[in-house]
């Protein structure tokens, strides 16, 4: 009997996977597995062009995120934050959005125009940021999915319901 292959490490979990809609867990030991969970965080990122990707993304519950600071023209350096919680919004933006979770589909997504945001650096160094634009809608993003929330959730449920059965579908070929 063939055994399954194993999932990547850093293999970035689609909208169907349970650990997508879980809530993570704060951050408490600051050693090896972080810097393990972050690297295969930049290595997802790197491997599929991303802004950004969370770590229920890759299929940890850790309140971990990393941001490209190439794609947001932040020095060109990736940004790592830990246990991070958004502190305020303001303002609205509409504009197209995607997630690695949701390949291949783009949708409007009402987001913040700007989002205030604490969290702490790979040592646990507190930090505070402000972002506008697209490093706003990286931020709420992000946060969305350590509360276990998707894209499709800021949706209109028509919307929703017809990227689910697209993804279901594209799934299903896929599997073939």
């Amino acid at each position: 009997m063939r055994r399954p292959l194993a999932k990547r490490v850093d293999e970035v979990r689609v909208f169907d996977d349970s650990v997508l809609r879980a809530p993570v867990r704060d951050v408490t030991e600051f050693g090896e597995k972080l810097r393990d969970l972050i690297q295969r965080l930049l290595r997802a990122q790197k491997r599929d062009h991303a802004i950004g990707v969370a770590a229920p993304q890759i299929g940890e519950l850790w309140n971990v995120f990393v941001i490209n600071g190439t794609q947001i023209e932040r020095g060109g350096k990736p940004e790592v934050y830990v246990n991070a919680r958004i502190l305020s919004e303001e303002g609205h933006d509409l504009d197209e959005e995607g997630c690695l979770s949701f390949p291949g589909i783009f949708v409007p997504v009402l987001r913040p125009r700007l989002v205030g945001i604490a969290a702490q650096d790979e040592a646990g160094k507190p930090f505070e940021r402000e972002g506008t634009g697209l490093l706003a809608r990286a931020f709420s993003h992000e946060a969305d999915h350590l509360q276990g929330r998707l894209v499709i959730d800021r949706l209109a449920p028509e919307m929703r319901d017809k990227i689910i059965a697209r993804m279901k579908t594209n799934t299903r070929r896929t599997a073939r």
